[in-house]
């Protein structure tokens, strides 16, 4: 490779600058833009960030370990750490840097030590551990041979099954594309006793070649030879739709020869309407697509008729008043901002200090970062004081640990919501009028289930070959029922059984 000098000076000053906390904040005041540094320094960082070498599907096994390595670009070089550290100090500090010169951080920071092992109960272990989740990473790579977003990652340590002492699947280029990613689904699902494999399952929605053979791929079959939504919903942990991560699927799940699954939940109710894909563009205050944000709002507030003008109804204004219908105690904006933007995601990206970590605290400051990022997308919509989430009520007393309340972050929203919106549509259910995040090709009709052991709502279609079977279409993620609050799995509720062909 051949690297040059520009960019291992950026790369060391980003780190020196973002975690020095004096520095990093005489740097913003100066301008959170960074303008001061050379463009040239900058687009050295993005050449260097989309060199197809990092995107190659066996490269992880090569650079993730823990082994001190040096990046070399021609007569110059940067050790991997500081590139690594760099990249990701732009990921959770410097995302409108990232954005705005273009830089795929991603690329770094998905291979620094992938392979080395690191306990469950670290923060992002629980998706180490899982090789569904690998695959999914593998996915945005590149491979001449298809088969090799499976074999590529046998060399993780999630891929050892210890209960039987061998590899989750065993390498076999004799086999066709579709068998082997066929096989690696009914694995998945029977050895990591998760239901994690189906949140894999994405579609962007545009048109894709076949896989060569005669077999078609049930439509709970990754294909990850077709790139996935840039996010997973589903990330390990995060959420228990169901109350427990734990499926129940074994052998005897499956029929038609291992190509219907069976698998028990619920009908939560029945899609009524949904919008067009988000793209980033939706979200830029210059850009005329941010009306779809408006036009979603629409589906969570009809708008009313006008007073002898039935025919012309009166636009439906962003408001903090009214709450939403399934749950009473958060506003109908909050659950709507919260769909574009999950709170999960948002604490996440921004860290609250160690005295602001209760999820009702991070909860409250994504709302009223979603607020000013409306605000600014749309300088016309007004709040009024006594509804406005981003001014505490003066008869809120501050805890002795919190003195506060966090300022919000709208920087931090605004990437919730590029990373989770993008490539999705907004719909909402018919009778509760549920809010939902949904996989593009969803169509009225669809039905947003919970299945057992899933950690999100999934959608589910009529199968049009068969009355008694569902297609399978994709996560989704529904405000109020990400954990189960509700204890619908814990009711004695009758599960239903899904045949998903």
């Amino acid at each position: 490779m051949h690297i040059k000098f520009s960019c291992g000076l950026l790369a060391n000053a980003l780190r020196s600058i973002f975690e020095d906390k004096l520095l990093s904040s005489l740097c913003k005041a100066k301008g959170a833009s960074l303008d001061w540094i050379p463009v040239e320094h900058w687009k050295s960082l993005r050449e260097l960030s989309k060199l197809p070498w990092f995107r190659r599907a066996w490269i992880p096994q090569e650079i993730g370990t823990d082994a001190e390595a040096i990046v070399r670009w021609g007569s110059d070089s940067i050790p991997w750490t500081t590139l690594h550290h760099s990249m990701r100090k732009l990921e959770t500090q410097g995302w409108e840097l990232k954005k705005k010169y273009k830089i795929d951080t991603s690329s770094v920071t998905q291979l620094f030590r992938r392979f080395v092992k690191q306990p469950q109960d670290e923060p992002g272990g629980r998706a180490r551990h899982s090789f569904t989740y690998q695959l999914c990473l593998s996915a945005r790579n590149s491979a001449t041979d298809p088969c090799d977003y499976v074999f590529s990652q046998l060399g993780q340590y999630s891929a050892w099954i210890e209960a039987e002492q061998a590899l989750i699947i065993q390498p076999d280029y004799d086999n066709t594309i579709a068998a082997v990613y066929h096989e690696i689904a009914i694995r998945a699902l029977t050895v990591e006793s998760s239901l994690m494999i189906l949140n894999a399952v994405s579609d962007n929605g545009e048109s894709r070649p076949p896989l060569p053979g005669p077999k078609v791929m049930p439509s709970w079959v990754p294909r990850w030879d077709a790139g996935r939504l840039h996010s997973l919903i589903g990330y390990p942990g995060r959420y228990k739709a169901s109350g427990s991560t734990k499926s129940c699927i074994t052998k005897g799940s499956f029929e038609n020869n291992y190509d219907t699954l069976l698998v028990k939940g619920l009908v939560v109710d029945t899609i009524d309407k949904v919008t067009a894909k988000f793209t980033p563009s939706c979200f830029s205050s210059e850009s005329s697509k941010k009306e779809l944000i408006q036009t979603a709002w629409r589906l969570c507030r009809p708008p009313k008729p006008v007073t002898g003008q039935p025919s012309k109804p009166e636009p439906s204004k962003f408001t903090t008043q009214g709450t939403y219908q399934n749950d009473a105690s958060s506003p109908t904006l909050k659950a709507f901002l919260d769909t574009l933007a999950p709170s999960a995601l948002f604490g996440h990206i921004s860290p609250l200090p160690s005295s602001s970590t209760s999820p009702h605290i991070i909860s409250d400051t994504a709302y009223a970062s979603g607020v000013s990022v409306l605000s600014k997308l749309f300088p016309a919509a007004t709040f009024s004081t006594k509804h406005d989430p981003r001014k505490p009520s003066p008869t809120t007393e501050a805890t002795p640990t919190e003195k506060r309340p966090p300022k919000p972050n709208p920087t931090a929203w605004l990437q919730a919501a590029e990373d989770h919106a993008v490539h999705r549509c907004f719909a909402v259910t018919k009778e509760p009028r549920y809010f939902a995040m949904v996989p593009p090709t969803t169509k009225p009709g669809d039905l947003l289930c919970v299945l057992q052991g899933g950690e999100t709502p999934y959608v589910l279609r009529l199968d049009p070959k068969g009355a008694d079977k569902r297609l399978f279409i994709g996560e989704a993620y529904v405000p109020g029922l990400m954990e189960d609050r509700s204890g619908l799995f814990g009711a004695g509720i009758e599960l239903k059984t899904f045949r998903l062909r």
